[in-house]
């Protein structure tokens, strides 16, 4: 590592497209300078203020960055490739087509910054804070979040993978057509927040509280909720064929036009909630509560009822068609289908044997 450039050599060997590599830069390297298209390398920056700059094609590989400012600095298209940049303050950053590759981010904060078409892959960001941010098009990969705050963030077309989410503290945040893949949220609360339109297919999802949350049109088919709270959700289209749903409390909550086929609902509590058109094909339901329900044209053919709980529950042609009802309460049967005739009828046809 050799010493320190001034700004005046630093300035000329960016001009030049040269490396700067293996030096030492301090804030009075950095005065004046020009630093779009700037490539440092195994560089140490000294306490270095970087705030209200534009930082447009600047590589930084393999980097000491500890506690660095980028306050209202633009980052477009900028990378960062095996840095440290513990407890780096990015408040009011713009980050743009940027990537964060293997770096240490831990502690580092992260307010009111807008992040677009941007990747942090396999980095550490345990312990930051994330405040009012604005998360476009973001994908994370396999990057741990322990103890990280996230808090009135809006998030779209976001991609997370493989995350361990169990220790993060969310809060507040509106999630837009985003995707988890493989992640874990187990215990977590999500309460009075929004994930809308998004995708929580196969993830471990156990003992969440999703209550007051909103849900609109998302899928959690392949998940496992068990015991989640569903307390209040407005989940009208949502997707849960073939999640284990058992002994969750969604009491009062509204999943209209819903679908649970193949879904295990054993022990589930929708006691008082709004299931309208909704579909619970095939679905396992041994000793589910729908008591008070709204089932106005709900679908539960060929599911498994036994011991249901479905008194002062509302039907309007509810379908139970080859349902399995033993043992199941009900305060009265007006509304209900036990057959569907031409379904019935279409079944009958199919079961005939082949003509010789």
């Amino acid at each position: 590592m050799t010493a320190t450039l001034s700004a005046l050599r630093l300035q000329r060997k960016i001009r030049q497209g040269d490396i700067i590599e293996s030096v030492v830069l301090n804030q009075d390297s950095l005065n004046g300078v020009t630093l779009a298209g700037a490539i440092f390398i195994n560089v140490i920056f000294d306490r270095c203020d970087f705030s209200q700059r534009r930082l447009d094609d600047c590589l930084f590989e393999r980097c000491r960055l500890d506690a660095a400012v980028f306050r209202q600095s633009e980052l477009i298209r900028c990378r960062f490739l095996y840095c440290a940049l513990p407890r780096a303050d990015f408040t009011g950053c713009e980050i743009q087509h940027s990537l964060f590759n293997h770096c240490a981010l831990a502690g580092a904060r992260l307010h009111g910054t807008a992040i677009t078409d941007s990747q942090m892959m396999q980095c550490v960001l345990d312990q930051t804070q994330w405040h009012q941010a604005v998360m476009h098009k973001l994908t994370l990969l396999e990057t741990p979040l322990n103890q990280a705050v996230l808090q009135s963030c809006r998030v779209t077309g976001s991609t997370l993978y493989e995350l361990d989410l169990r220790a993060a503290r969310m809060r507040d945040n509106h999630i837009e057509c985003s995707v988890f893949f493989n992640c874990d949220h187990r215990h977590n609360n999500y309460r009075n927040q929004a994930f809308v339109r998004c995708q929580f297919n196969d993830n471990q999802l156990d003992d969440v509280d999703f209550s007051q949350t909103t849900l609109t049109q998302s899928s959690f088919s392949g998940a496992s909720m068990q015991r989640a709270r569903l307390t209040g959700a407005q989940g009208d289209n949502t997707l849960f064929n073939d999640s284990d749903l058992r002994q969750i409390q969604g009491q009062h909550s509204q999943f209209s036009q819903a679908q649970f086929i193949r879904a295990d609902l054993r022990q589930a509590d929708f006691s008082g909630s709004r299931l309208i058109q909704s579909l619970f094909h095939y679905g396992r339901l041994n000793h589910s509560n729908f008591s008070a329900c709204n089932l106005t044209y709900a679908d539960f053919s060929w599911a498994d009822l036994s011991a249901g709980d479905l008194r002062q529950a509302s039907f309007m042609r509810t379908l139970l068609h080859r349902a399995n009802q033993t043992d199941a309460r009900f305060s009265h049967r007006r509304g209900i289908l036990d057959q569907d005739d031409e379904l019935y009828a279409a079944e009958r046809w199919s079961e005939r044997p082949p003509p010789i």
